[in-house]
């Protein structure tokens, strides 16, 4: 896909941007039934408010832009000194930088071409996009993935983090190639502490990204080709299936893939296998433990956590239905 670097940029080009700088909030923590109009009229006691982006994929975060940097300034230090609850839940509120905020509307008109090149071009819509894997190396000792993913997204839609806690380098991947070259931007111009160490990031080339993925896809076929190897051991008459391991999950969306899901159920538990089909809306987790798989299901279906632009459901089988699928 093509990457777009912001810097080179004509200064004509730039002009024909909305003026953002100093005026655009960033709001974390909503829920996903929160309406743009209760957030536009929480803002608008304090300023004139120009509009307001939700991102309706999650509905958790969203952007406010005001029509001066005053009316900005009034409402984040509002906020501040009296935390204002949105729907069921009190949610953080920060001033974009100027680059965040340039980076903020690039990925807006990206998003706008992309949606004019697919109405034009409809067999586009299935080529793999690249430019969209960040490397980092030298991350601090108590690094995990939800520090990482929650320094990520600040810039831009996250596919998933591959990194194992313990080790000092890993990959994330962005769902756009705008993203993630907003993010290489931002955290190479100022080193961000992660886990107690300032790490490098790097984007990987077309070759290396396509290696990596392939890379992923024999783990993932390895895992994959142990399970088969554990499903034979356990159908041997000395041992007895364990149940209670397997979730079900329904409703993702069209971009969800099984990396995603690997790394999202990685984290309450040791993951035996991910059996989905990409363009797939539901699929099945099998974990190790049963007891992992109870924690999972409850943590799951609480943190409401988006997959491949949609909120799944997620329910565990009955040991009528284990059985069932085991055999399938």
């Amino acid at each position: 896909g093509e990457r777009f670097d912001y810097s080179a940029m004509t200064p004509a080009a730039k002009d024909k941007q909305p003026d953002c700088h100093g005026k655009m909030l960033h709001v974390e923590g909503l829920t996903p039934d929160t309406e743009r109009e209760a957030l536009d009229a929480l803002c608008a006691q304090h300023g004139d408010v120009a509009f307001v982006d939700l991102v309706r994929a999650e509905a958790t975060s969203a952007y406010v832009r005001f029509k001066k940097p005053a009316g900005a300034r009034a409402a984040l230090a509002a906020f501040e000194a009296t935390p204002q609850q949105v729907g069921d839940t009190t949610p953080s509120w920060r001033l974009l930088s100027n680059d965040e905020a340039d980076a903020y509307w690039e990925r807006v008109q990206e998003r706008r071409r992309e949606r004019s090149e697919k109405a034009e071009n409809p067999a586009a819509i299935g080529v793999r996009e690249h430019g969209v894997v960040l490397h980092f190396d030298g991350a601090g000792d108590e690094t995990d993935r939800e520090e990482l993913n929650a320094l990520c997204t600040h810039y831009g839609k996250v596919a998933f983090v591959d990194f194992n806690r313990g080790d000092t380098s890993g990959y994330v991947r962005f769902r756009k190639n705008a993203d993630a070259a907003a993010a290489l931007h931002a955290l190479t111009a100022s080193r961000v502490s992660v886990g107690g160490a300032d790490p490098t990031w790097s984007m990987l080339s077309d070759e290396e990204e396509d290696a990596y993925k392939q890379a992923v896809q024999e783990r993932l076929d390895a895992r994959k080709r142990k399970r088969d190897e554990d499903d034979g051991a356990s159908n041997q008459p000395t041992r007895e299936r364990e149940h209670g391991v397997l979730l079900s999950f329904d409703g993702v969306g069209a971009e969800a893939d099984r990396e995603a899901l690997y790394a999202l159920c990685g984290q309450h538990g040791e993951v035996a296998y991910v059996d989905f089909n990409r363009g797939d809306s539901s699929g099945y987790v099998r974990y190790r433990k049963r007891e992992d798989a109870v924690g999972a299901l409850q943590a799951l279906n609480d943190g409401a956590e988006s997959v491949g632009g949609a909120v799944p459901t997620w329910a565990s089988l009955s040991d009528e239905a284990e059985d069932a699928y085991a055999e399938a």
